[in-house]
């Protein structure tokens, strides 16, 4: 349903599309190129995604520095002492 210039960027999670319909999307030119860093078998990637030139492929290490761990468990504590007073800042409804 995307449009042939459509370029898909996951940085979520590999099990939110289905890596042969993208792979055949891209071999056929129904979307214009994709960038992953996430891959719905990890830690394989798959070769059909590894041929494309309309393809960019990167590990998921966005979190992996110092300053991005260290913010992760201040929201972390923060949240866990938001709960007990009643108060969470990060919510998923």
């Amino acid at each position: 349903k995307m449009k042939p210039s459509a370029f898909l960027f996951n940085t979520a999670r590999g099990s939110l599309f289905d890596e042969s319909a993208l792979i055949k999307a891209l071999e056929n030119g129904k979307i214009w190129g994709a960038a992953l860093d996430v891959y719905e078998h990890e830690p394989q990637i798959s070769e059909g995604l590894k041929k494309l030139d309309n393809v960019v492929l990167t590990p998921h290490v966005g979190t992996q520095t110092l300053e991005g761990r260290i913010d992760i468990q201040k929201e972390a504590a923060s949240n866990i002492i938001g709960f007990f007073q009643g108060k969470p800042i990060s919510r998923v409804n």
